[in-house]
């Protein structure tokens, strides 16, 4: 069993640049991807999230990359590159010309003159997009995808044990509910007989009293309700050991669950009873979060 929720972050330098991959996830009825890239790498989200969908089947999963240049030795592509503004340059030379005319003389190259080369040349930084992306980043990022799995997986785990100690603590409480069952014809007659005396009609006719209170057994009957339980509590207990998704299962079942025993809860005039469908709506309740989770 896999969680939704878990974080795991990777760095290394690659080719002079230092990448830190941060993975984070939480759950989500679907695959839910976002992503923050540098400029550089957005043409690569589609490999990222086939990566992503490869590992995962359903989270909602935030991808962040963060870069930074640490070494431009290393760095094997991008850089800078200038332009001459043609119209600027002439205007400077034509400047330069009448300056020298008027000193009668080359002028020393200063600090100005230098400064008014910005005017001049422009600073273009060399597109650093790439066709491939490079294998080292590759391995950084399925190394974060990697750790990812492992904290989900690790949180999966503690979630299985949890809904397994729920379930038993159910099916114990169903036990109970099972063995109070046939009571209720019992309870039922009991109840009868009281009403008849205290509206002086304790001279009903005995075979209208027992059709009456076969009808009545009939409507509060909960065999069938008990039943389909200890079936759903059973498909609990085989679908929790598996290694697959297992959230959208857990969550119908869940919910048939919670079905079945309001049902009970509704048919039934016996306070036991009643007490004892609460609880385990208490139990599915708790159920219900925890799949919510569940890949």
């Amino acid at each position: 069993m896999q969680s939704m929720t878990g974080f795991f972050s990777s760095e290394a330098t690659v080719q002079g640049t230092h990448y830190v991959v941060e993975l984070r996830s939480v759950n989500h009825r679907f695959m839910d991807l976002r992503f923050r890239l540098p400029a550089a790498l957005q043409a690569f989200e589609s490999v990222f999230s086939e990566a992503i969908r490869r590992s995962f089947k359903r989270g909602s999963i935030e991808v962040s990359i963060r870069s930074k240049v640490v070494s431009l030795e290393q760095k094997s592509t991008g850089g800078v590159r200038f332009l001459v503004d043609q119209k600027a340059a002439q205007s400077l030379k034509d400047a330069l010309t009448q300056l020298e005319a008027t000193f009668g003389g080359p002028l020393p190259v200063s600090a100005e003159a230098l400064g008014l080369l910005g005017k001049v040349l422009i600073s273009v930084e060399e597109s650093s997009e790439r066709s491939e992306l490079p294998p080292e980043l590759a391995s950084v990022f399925n190394a974060a995808l990697v750790g990812l799995k492992k904290e989900r997986e690790r949180e999966g785990s503690e979630t299985a044990k949890s809904l397994h100690e729920t379930t038993h603590e159910l099916s114990n409480l169903l036990t109970e509910i099972r063995a109070l069952a046939p009571l209720q014809v019992a309870i039922a007659r009991e109840k009868l007989s009281a009403k008849l005396k205290e509206a002086k009609l304790s001279g009903l006719d005995p075979v209208r009293l027992e059709q009456e209170v076969a009808l009545i057994a009939q409507k509060s009957d909960i065999s069938e309700e008990i039943q389909r339980l200890g079936a759903h509590l059973a498909e609990y207990a085989e679908l929790l050991p598996k290694q697959e998704p297992l959230g959208k299962k857990l969550d119908i079942l869940t919910q048939e669950l919670h079905r079945e025993t309001n049902t009970i809860s509704a048919k039934t005039d016996d306070l036991r009873l009643t007490k004892l469908a609460m609880a385990a709506k208490a139990c599915i309740e708790k159920l219900r979060e925890q799949v919510q989770n569940v890949e």
